[in-house]
């Protein structure tokens, strides 16, 4: 499937800002799961984009000392997302949640299983998981329940929370985003020794109007199964992650994968709006003999 994703970021603030330095996480992967075919970034002020490479994927960075009262940061990406079965990558039938009791497991995965600092431990998470990360079944068949579980158990509502809410808070209100699904499943994962990651990308729903997350960047996670693959599952849809999915960004939390980060000299923010547009493309328009891939 060829999908075409447009991201506007822009700002307006009060006044005059004189100075601005940013980091964009916003690149799609270019790996086995989809194939980078095009990718361009570019900002109102215009300004030289520079990036590098982190372990949880590629970070842009560039600075404005122009005066300004407005920054758009505009990212287009086409992605060719490859067909796979999710659950050809899981075990569903022998015993295998002694791999997580290993040393192995404990010393080579520990920041996966550690707090962060959006994902405290909270005895509540750990509770919540009891009834299906439970020795005497598969790992992925646990793993499946839970995000069932979650799916079910926590409201999908855009008014509940905000970036800056804590778990607590969404363990309190039982409603969150995205952002908050996968929160309060990496923290009852980790507590049950299992390492799992925050993934940041994009959600391509099409005309499944039951699906949640298109309109802006989405967000899933990814556990260590215990052939040592890492499997996404997506609590806040009840998926397995297919190719369905894009994905840009992934770390400890979404503190680790916020798509714009910066700060600038001048008057506070007056306005921020985020648009994410999604598109279907058919072969035709792609131009796949020309395809190199995006360092």
């Amino acid at each position: 499937m060829y999908l075409q994703i447009r991201h506007q970021t822009e700002y307006r603030y009060s006044g005059v800002c004189t100075e601005s330095h940013n980091e964009i996480r916003v690149q799609p992967f270019d790996n086995e799961f989809q194939r980078l075919l095009e990718f361009k970034l570019q900002t109102s002020p215009a300004v030289r984009i520079y990036h590098h490479q982190e372990i949880g994927g590629t970070v842009h960075h560039f600075s404005i000392r122009a005066w300004h009262e407005r920054l758009v940061i505009e990212a287009s990406a086409t992605v060719e997302t490859l067909a796979f079965n999710p659950f050809s990558r899981v075990n569903l039938v022998n015993l295998d949640f002694d791999f997580y009791k290993t040393d192995f497991v404990k010393q080579n995965y520990a920041e996966f299983l550690v707090p962060s600092l959006y994902v405290p431990h909270l005895p509540e998470a750990h509770q919540l998981a009891v009834p299906f990360l439970d020795p005497s079944k598969p790992a992925a068949v646990g793993l499946l329940d839970l995000n069932r579980h979650l799916h079910e158990w926590l409201s999908y509502d855009t008014d509940a929370t905000h970036v800056q809410s804590t778990l607590p808070e969404v363990l309190h209100k039982r409603a969150g985003v995205c952002q908050d699904f996968a929160h309060l499943m990496l923290a009852a994962c980790r507590s049950h020794g299992i390492p799992a990651r925050y993934v940041s990308g994009y959600l391509y729903i099409g005309k499944d109007s039951s699906m949640r997350g298109e309109q802006a960047t989405h967000a899933w996670i990814e556990c260590l199964m215990p052939d040592g693959k890492w499997v996404g599952f997506d609590p806040t849809n009840n998926l397995l992650v297919n190719n369905q999915y894009v994905k840009i960004h992934w770390g400890l939390d979404y503190g680790d994968v916020s798509p714009t980060k910066g700060v600038y000299i001048g008057p506070k923010t007056e306005s921020l709006s985020i648009h994410v547009g999604i598109k279907e493309l058919v072969p035709s328009e792609v131009s796949v003999l020309n395809y190199t891939p995006i360092a």
